[in-house]
């Protein structure tokens, strides 16, 4: 076990921005300018980032970390273990704006690049943003080491570093190649593989789990997507919908996003988690939303005049308790428990038989 993984910090968030700030402040007899320039050249895939003076900032205005050179300002947001909320992208774009109209020596550059830093290369939502995994961050930082002399105390904690990276890869692509023998990062009280003892307790005491399952359907969404036209439209010239991967009570789930209303404050979608699938209408902002609002209201109306005149396989309504949202649920096996290739199609199939249901909803909230 390396030094990082024996004091618990491989799944600090924190930890990992504090250790980029640290490495692009080391001094030059330590770290040179060109192997610093020679890892951001690698890290965006672009030559463009400058040579010379370079320097870092952590938790500015609350942004992760900020690098900078003489031509390039690099803004990272670090997502280990979480996921965007509130927009949080598009909330940097402003803050780092008015950090360049305030300290312009300091952050205003030729060029600005953003990256949103993760495990399961999370999109952004913000288009100004990339996204760049925890997977490119190794294989950077392998590619350094040789310029670097092995005996300097600092270069050695660097070592450690890129071990403890890759251990947390390593663990997470053996974890998704075999899924199945992990059913307890999907419900917490299955009992996993005994063989697999040690990437259980590396899981469990980094607190992995729920990434681990975004991970996992943000795989699967992407395998959906690709089949999606011949698949699901064949007929028709339709783009896949929006979608997002996210967490709510302690487990992640699936959201398909097919129309937006009153100025995108709603949406109309698919949503699965757990063993249950549902077609939901819902606020954009959900966790400050409120059950009185016109727009949730406007959605029951709709949602019960599509079940007075329609049989459904959606035996449920689930109506507003807390926050905007309503739903039509049904419970289905947990897909899980299946393959791969499984999974993708007994999902699919869920997707084309809520599609009529959700295309006479649109109609009715169109309508009115």
């Amino acid at each position: 076990m390396n030094f990082f993984d024996a004091m618990g910090l491989a799944d600090k968030e924190r930890i990992h921005s504090q250790f980029l700030f640290w490495f692009f402040g080391l001094e030059k007899n330590i770290v040179p300018d060109e192997v610093k320039r020679d890892f951001l050249i690698k890290f965006l895939d672009t030559n463009d980032c400058g040579y010379k003076d370079f320097c870092s900032y952590t938790e500015k205005s609350n942004i992760d970390i900020i690098i900078t050179s003489d031509k390039m300002a690099l803004v990272i947001e670090n997502k280990l273990k979480s996921s965007q909320h509130s927009k949080q992208t598009f909330k940097y774009d402003e803050i780092f704006n008015k950090l360049c109209a305030e300290y312009p020596k300091e952050f205003k550059r030729e060029k600005t690049i953003k990256v949103l830093l993760s495990l399961i290369g999370e999109r952004p939502e913000s288009p100004e943003w990339i996204p760049i995994t925890f997977h490119k961050l190794h294989e950077v930082f392998e590619s350094i080491m040789p310029k670097l002399n092995s005996d300097v105390p600092e270069v050695i904690i660097i070592n450690e570093y890129i071990k403890s990276i890759k251990k947390l890869i390593d663990t997470y692509d053996y974890f998704i190649k075999n899924y199945y023998n992990f059913p307890h990062v999907f419900e917490k009280d299955k009992k996993s593989n005994i063989k697999e003892a040690e990437n259980n307790e590396y899981i469990e005491n980094l607190g992995l789990r729920i990434i681990y399952q975004k991970g996992f359907y943000t795989k699967i969404m992407e395998i959906i997507k690709q089949s999606f036209k011949s698949n699901i439209f064949p007929n028709e010239n339709k783009e896949f919908p929006k979608w997002r991967v996210a967490e709510e009570r302690g487990s992640a789930l699936i959201q398909i996003i097919f129309e937006y209303y009153f100025d995108k404050k709603y949406f109309l979608g698919i949503q699965y988690q757990g063993a249950s699938f549902k077609i939901n209408y819902q606020s954009s902002d959900y966790e400050k939303s409120t059950t009185d609002e016109d727009g949730i209201k406007f959605g029951i109306k709709a949602f019960k005049e599509y079940l007075k005149n329609n049989k459904t396989i959606f035996k449920k309504i689930n109506l507003p308790t807390k926050h905007a949202l309503i739903s039509l649920s049904k419970k289905v096996d947990k897909f899980e428990y299946s393959s791969f290739e499984d999974f993708c199609n007994r999902f699919k199939k869920e997707i084309i038989s809520a599609i009529p249901i959700i295309d006479d909803l649109h109609s009715i909230l169109s309508s009115n």
